[in-house]
């Protein structure tokens, strides 16, 4: 059963509610409460799962509310559902609220976001993970990159290509820009997984102000970690993206599942970072562990924490909104064969998997662990094989660029 907790200071609303769910699913257990300081005292008697506030509330908005639930009980998943947002609201709720969900909403779309949400939350085995992931508002930077943005939103006059470029190379910021697009404020037809176009979509005047008022985005303090360097986990990431979206095209996806695979590529370790920040006495085990040469870095996480990175990253971007088949592609890129999905089907999840074995083959020392494998129910693929030596060539040849990028800018 999934315990979850409706707020709404309209007696009718809530009712009409606990109807609706009634019709729709037996899995659920609906608590229902007036406002914010009934919420609360259910909270304090009460295992919830999940609670869903109205924003306009007298005494206790919505906003606030989620506040405190964020303080006192990060593990549960917390959404905002509204039918009066305007743009200060969807940026105070940035902070507190995981999705920025519009009224009136279709029943089954409610029910398949919490479902689809607790499903990865209960690959979590362990109550400290689960509050690690939930806790989290926002993911630190790299360094320069935060400096760059920072430094460009400060400028009189500052062009989107440069805020787009800064953004889509770093994963926590991308991470965040997706989140808020694809909140209901902007009403968009269909998700977006892209952080150029999320940029386009906010707008300088919302970034702006998201990243210098609300405090959005944060500087990654160096953690002492041996085997972790967020440098070279971003430098991975961009690998496994810009390769990602060479196989993508080879594999004749449409534009869509183009722009997932890209933004997967870039997001598929993020579960390393929420480890290494959230957790990182625990996670120093992991990674001594994976020092040795026959051990695979998931076979270490899955040994010591009970579940591999993609699960975590998988979880945090479920909890954020985005698109499905980003979701995917990041939870099952080192086993796709366990996948629920056609596995035979050209996906950004296969595109993924392939760029990511690629990445390991071609710069080795970036990431610790055993390098991972193709997987078995792509090696047999006529169209896999007959393209992997020419995407191997694409992957050396990014390798050198950077190289001679990095070498020039010194």
């Amino acid at each position: 059963m999934i315990t979850v907790l409706f707020v709404d200071d309209e007696p009718k609303v809530l009712r009409g509610l606990q109807r609706q769910i009634d019709m729709v699913t037996d899995d659920w257990q609906v608590v229902l409460a007036s406002g914010g300081a009934e919420a609360l005292a259910v909270l304090s008697r009460q295992d919830i799962d999940v609670i869903i506030a109205d924003m306009r509330m007298p005494g206790m908005d919505g906003i606030s509310l989620l506040g405190k639930v964020a303080r006192q009980y990060p593990h549960i998943v917390r959404l905002i559902l509204t039918g009066y947002a305007n743009a200060t609201d969807a940026l105070r709720a940035a902070n507190f609220a995981h999705q920025f969900l519009a009224k009136p909403i279709d029943i089954d779309v409610l029910v398949d976001i919490v479902q689809n949400t607790i499903k990865l939350r209960n690959m979590l085995n362990s109550h400290e993970l689960r509050q690690v992931v939930g806790e989290i508002d926002t993911l630190p930077s790299v360094p320069s990159l935060y400096t760059q943005l920072m430094q460009a939103l400060q400028l009189p006059t500052v062009k989107m290509d440069d805020i787009s470029r800064i953004v889509a190379e770093d994963m926590a910021m991308t991470g965040k820009m997706l989140q808020l697009v694809n909140s209901a404020y902007f009403g968009l037809p269909r998700h977006i997984s892209s952080p150029t176009q999320a940029v386009i979509m906010l707008g300088l005047n919302t970034i702006r102000t998201l990243a210098l008022t609300v405090h959005i985005f944060a500087e990654y303090k160096s953690i002492q970690l041996n085997g972790f360097s967020l440098a070279e986990l971003q430098q991975h990431g961009l690998l496994v993206s810009s390769l990602a979206k060479e196989v993508a095209h080879g594999l004749m996806l449409s534009d869509y599942e183009i722009d997932s695979a890209v933004t997967a590529g870039m997001l598929h370790v993020l579960g390393r970072l929420i480890l290494a920040s959230g957790m990182p006495e625990r996670y120093r085990k992991v990674l001594e562990k994976a020092k040795q040469p026959d051990v695979a870095l998931n076979d270490a996480e899955t040994n010591i924490l009970g579940v591999p990175h993609g699960k975590i990253g998988a979880y945090l971007l479920a909890l954020w909104g985005l698109p499905l088949p980003v979701v995917e592609a990041v939870l099952f890129h080192h086993e796709p064969e366990q996948s629920p999905c056609d596995t035979s089907r050209a996906s950004p999840l296969m595109a993924v998997h392939i760029a990511d074995v690629l990445a390991y083959q071609v710069l080795p020392a970036s990431i610790a662990g055993k390098p991972p494998e193709l997987s078995p129910i792509y090696r047999e693929n006529p169209v896999i094989q007959n393209r992997l030596p020419h995407w191997e060539e694409i992957a050396r040849q990014l390798v050198a660029q950077n190289s001679d990028s990095s070498a020039s800018s010194r």
